[in-house]
């Protein structure tokens, strides 16, 4: 299991201001959910999993969203 705290410390000694945040999903059969860029965006087109930036103020909750993005009866 990651350790938020220790993970955030590191971060902010290393000077970096951003966590970014991917997600795999997958359904019973084994599929991975991906997302495609639209048309007009940087690199349209490109399939790749679901991502955030999660600002600086906003890192505390991050195992709070951890907890809440895992689905009932599956462990880390």
């Amino acid at each position: 299991m990651i350790n938020f705290d220790v993970l955030t410390e590191q971060t902010a000694r290393e000077g970096i201001e951003r966590i970014g945040v991917g997600v795999v999903v997958r359904d019973a059969s084994g599929r991975i959910l991906l997302i495609r860029r639209a048309p007009h965006d940087v690199l349209p087109g490109l399939a790749e999993v679901l991502d955030l930036n999660v600002p600086p103020y906003l890192q505390h909750y991050l195992p709070l969203l951890a907890e809440a993005a895992r689905p009932e009866g599956v462990r880390p």
